[in-house]
């Protein structure tokens, strides 16, 4: 690493603790904190209760994130602190993700550089969302995979699914290749026994919560935001400047879970093409899991902005970074949803004078310019999806790459 790598080493560490102290996603890192909160104090995780104002949108994730943080907040922590303490899984990520890129492809700069990326600081640093560990350590799994050494890339795999649940999907086609597939004995292994150490607490204390928390939460979803190539987010600026309608609140239950499940059969359907293409060794692992990563954010009916830190396995602009960024940024004025007082603790739920204009027809002018700036990586993404996941798109170069 030369001197002038070095000072972006340092200049990104500087501004992701800079970033890490003045904002945070008024909903997504309050649910973390208070989650981590309650279980520092009381013992109480959060698969056995919820905030009584957010039970339907509450956590839903595995138990890494919040116990990053539920050391810390054992302490009386001033507001500043104490968002400092629930960015700690998405300053980790910075250091894991950058290190997995680094051992990918042996370029310093490069792997550096993503301390700096728009996005990743937005998104991590700045609003507290821990995509870029869970997207780390599934990259870490991948190198562990290329060198053969099936018990680490399970025990990696593991560390990724239970901070967020979409490395098996991705990871899953990388096995099937048949350079891989020999080490699967050997990762399941370490998977289960690393899942099931950290899992089984929690799961055994209570089934239906935890289960519902990872999993149900998740099969009973709508589509949103840049899921399907961004078709929510361009339907749901329609609506917003055109249908002065509101949609339902609630509907029941099982009528929420049958349209999830519905909703899910594309990624379903894609991802079942990609494992058979890898299965027939029609594709490597590098391709494998450039496929893996397209079918996530292409295909899944819900992808949220922090999703996008699967990009960092492609080669993306930085135009195409940035004008992501800003996408993220102004759909629903998620910005303005993510810049408490400087005396507000995320322990303590914050209403953005923002929220005031959900459902208005600025929010649907928002929402339409987050599509057009994200045309150019749903047009990536499409292109990858033609060539990696259905085979009908010949490119003589590498899978990953423009």
């Amino acid at each position: 690493m030369d001197g002038r790598t070095k000072l972006v080493a340092v200049l990104g560490a500087v501004t992701q603790i800079i970033l890490s102290f003045l904002g945070y996603h008024y909903m997504d890192a309050h649910v973390v904190a208070v989650s981590a909160f309650t279980f520092a104090r009381f013992g109480v995780s959060p698969y056995g209760w919820c905030e009584q104002a957010m039970c339907s949108m509450w956590y839903a994730y595995p138990p890494i994130p919040f116990l990053l943080v539920a050391p810390f907040y054992k302490f009386n922590l001033s507001p500043l602190a104490a968002r400092f303490a629930v960015k700690i899984p998405a300053l980790i990520g910075s250091v894991v993700l950058s290190h997995a890129v680094y051992r990918m492809t042996g370029d310093s700069r490069r792997a550096v550089l993503l301390t700096l990326n728009p996005l990743l600081l937005y998104i991590g640093p700045f609003r507290g969302h821990f995509d870029a560990l869970a997207v780390g350590l599934m990259l870490e799994s991948y190198v562990e995979l290329r060198r053969g050494n099936g018990l680490l890339a399970g025990a990696y795999a593991a560390l990724s699914t239970l901070t967020k649940q979409y490395a098996p999907l991705i990871l899953l086609a990388v096995l099937l290749t048949p350079r891989t597939r020999k080490s699967f004995p050997k990762f399941m292994a370490a998977a289960i026994a690393v899942g099931t150490a950290i899992s089984a607490p929690f799961l055994l204390e209570n089934p239906r919560g935890y289960l519902e928390a990872v999993l149900g939460f998740h099969m009973g979803r709508f589509a949103m935001n840049y899921g399907f190539f961004g078709l929510p987010l361009i339907a749901g600026a329609i609506r917003r400047l055109f249908v002065p309608i509101e949609p339902p609140s609630s509907v029941p239950s099982e009528i929420s879970l049958l349209t999830g499940i519905i909703l899910s059969l594309p990624l379903f359907i894609g991802a079942l093409r990609l494992y058979e293409r890898a299965w027939r060794g029609e594709l490597d692992e590098e391709n494998a899991l450039t496929g893996g990563v397209v079918a996530m954010l292409g295909l899944s009916k819900v992808v949220n902005i922090q999703y996008f830190a699967l990009l960092a396995v492609l080669d993306v602009s930085l135009l195409q970074w940035v004008l992501l960024t800003i996408s993220g940024m102004v759909k629903g004025f998620d910005l303005l949803k993510s810049i408490p007082p400087l005396d507000q603790s995320p322990v303590f739920y914050w209403a953005p004078e923002a929220l005031k204009l959900d459902g208005t027809k600025l929010d649907g002018l928002s929402r339409l310019a987050a599509f057009l700036l994200y045309i150019p990586i749903a047009l990536k993404l499409k292109e990858l999806t033609e060539r990696i996941i259905l085979g009908t798109k010949r490119h003589s170069g590498n899978a990953s790459r423009d």
